[in-house]
């Protein structure tokens, strides 16, 4: 995450010590967000290598799979969507992970009322 105007935020503090704490806020607050990137948390929680699907303890031999289907919802849904399209090697990668058996994926976006 990126803070758009830290620097304006730094150099606005009255003393060096205000700096010091908006420094250390800043980091906090950006750490913080990291921590909870649902994209980062699905891809650091998947993965498929050798046909094989591993997270939270479970692996699954996908051989006899036809299909896996990923059913998610609320406002995290697109990227986490999209952190399980790069394990399965359908988007982008950002990681090293991929797999041929991954032939095509659709993601269905809904909105509310």
């Amino acid at each position: 995450m990126s803070i758009r105007n830290e620097l304006q935020l730094l150099d606005n503090a009255a003393s060096e010590p205000l700096r010091g704490l908006r420094r250390d806020a800043m980091d906090i607050l950006r750490r913080a967000v990291d921590a909870v990137d649902p994209r980062r948390a699905v891809m650091s929680r998947l993965e498929l290598r050798d046909g094989r699907l591993r997270f939270d303890g479970v692996e699954l031999d996908l051989e006899g799979f036809s299909r896996v289907s990923v059913v998610g919802g609320g406002k995290a849904g697109g990227a986490m969507a999209e952190a399980s399209r790069v394990c399965w090697g359908t988007a982008s990668p950002t990681a090293s992970s991929t797999s041929s058996r991954a032939q095509r994926a659709t993601t269905l976006s809904g909105g509310s009322s």
